[in-house]
């Protein structure tokens, strides 16, 4: 779709990847839906996953890189970690806009104040499947992982790796 190359994992899974080596995920449940990361593609990734799915989307985000949440702005529900919110006014904001700028693309500013903060240990429920967020510091104070306990995945972000390097806080 677009620059988007969507992968079914599983039945209730997609991989949403793009040739900028991008990598988001959408869960679904019974109850909601959630994306995993929004990426920062030119096209926004709201209309792929509206079209896979069309109950409440909300949006986890792994950590609080320009290149994870660019498209935050299109969900009414974001959550992420407590350690990258506290760390957002003094050092994660300002590594944000200067990476977008120094990508080429547009800053944007972003309304974390309005974001949920979420924990090591919180239980996402999608109705009939859960998220269990599993903090892993380091990439940013705040990084996580999401393990689905249905289909016993593990996504990662880049609290493991990001396939060209790893940035540590």
């Amino acid at each position: 779709v677009g620059p988007y190359e969507i992968e079914k994992l599983t039945e209730a899974v997609y991989a949403l990847d793009t040739d900028e080596g991008e990598s988001m995920y959408l869960v679904c449940g019974t109850q909601r839906a959630i994306l995993i990361d929004t990426g920062s593609n030119a096209m926004s990734v709201y209309p792929v996953v509206r079209d896979l799915y069309r109950g409440k989307i909300d949006v986890v985000l792994t950590h609080a890189h320009f290149d994870h949440m660019y498209h935050c702005d299109a969900f009414d529900t974001v959550y992420l970690h407590k350690a990258d919110l506290r760390a957002w006014p003094k050092t994660l904001g300002q590594t944000v806009a200067i990476s977008s700028i120094g990508s080429g693309k547009k800053a944007k500013h972003y309304a974390v104040d309005t974001y949920h903060s979420m924990k090591e240990g919180d239980v996402i429920s999608l109705g009939d499947r859960d998220l269990l967020v599993i903090h892993a510091p380091g990439h940013t104070p705040g990084s996580v992982m999401f393990a689905d306990t249905k289909d016993r995945l593990l996504f990662t972000g880049d609290a493991i790796g990001s396939g060209d390097y790893v940035w540590m806080w």
